[in-house]
């Protein structure tokens, strides 16, 4: 595993134990040298692979979300449910379906796509039955499913942003795959949650495949339960800002994704 330099290695090797939630300013300063380490950091398409809305949320919140991708605001998937999609062209998604709205939740149903487990949360609306919604949902998926395929075959460089807990055998395969499916160069930024390491990671597969990983305390400031912490699910907001801002996105592809129909 090659460490950027060796500041970076020795706050890697020395495991903090921290019961703070917020980031504390050592954590900063380190993120902060990464900044600077990766501000020249390009690329020409960006796609969030989940888990879970994290990672849209913060793209969008850096100006990152070029458009809107099929898994963007879906929850609870694996890497391989991802490149099973991509595969499958998405014909299979959301076709046998069941509902799992919880009792109390007054706005959207939640819907499990038995296929993948994948959960849809902002997709259906309880105002409506799910077959009667779900022929619309089926054709703004293809739609968005055939412009990401076409923004990512039309780019120099795709960025793939997940926060996952996976093993980097599992996420290394992941991003090899994908740039064996489509033949474009390829990174893939991980955000790993821990309350003991706090570390930063990149490891060059060839000159087409890249993999870089942010270890760090991914709770919010007011901690993450759900009911006392309507943003609990943001995370961790003073490190994914500063590490969202390293990256930067060309222009290649907005007139493309302008007249898209």
């Amino acid at each position: 595993m090659h460490f950027i330099n060796k500041t970076l290695n020795k706050f890697d090797l020395a495991l903090t134990r921290r019961s703070r939630i917020a980031a504390t300013e050592q954590q900063l300063k380190e993120i902060n040298k990464t900044k600077a380490i990766m501000k020249y950091f390009a690329v020409d398409f960006v796609v969030s692979v989940g888990s879970a809305c994290r990672t849209a949320f913060y793209l969008r919140e850096a100006g990152l979300r070029q458009c809107t991708n099929p898994l963007d605001w879906m929850y609870r998937y694996s890497l391989n449910s991802v490149l099973d999609l991509f595969k499958t062209e998405f014909n299979s998604f959301f076709v046998d379906v069941e509902d799992i709205t919880p009792p109390k939740e007054s706005q959207d149903r939640h819907i499990r796509d038995k296929t993948t487990g994948m959960i849809s949360l902002h997709d259906f609306s309880q105002a409506n039955s799910i077959n009667d919604e779900l022929e619309s949902f089926h054709k703004n998926m293809e739609r968005r499913f055939r412009r990401m395929q076409k923004c990512i075959l039309l780019s120099d460089k795709v960025l793939f942003v997940c926060n996952r807990q996976d093993s980097e055998e599992s996420l290394l395969s992941f991003i090899t795959s994908v740039y064996e499916m489509y033949k474009v160069p390829c990174v893939l930024l991980n955000i790993r949650h821990s309350t003991e390491l706090s570390g930063y990671f990149v490891k060059n597969i060839n000159n087409d495949i890249t993999f870089i990983e942010y270890t760090f305390n991914d709770i919010h400031a007011d901690g993450s339960d759900p009911i006392i912490n309507k943003c609990f699910w943001h995370g961790n907001k003073s490190l994914w800002i500063p590490i969202m801002n390293t990256i930067t996105i060309s222009n290649k592809l907005n007139s493309f994704i302008r007249d898209f129909q």
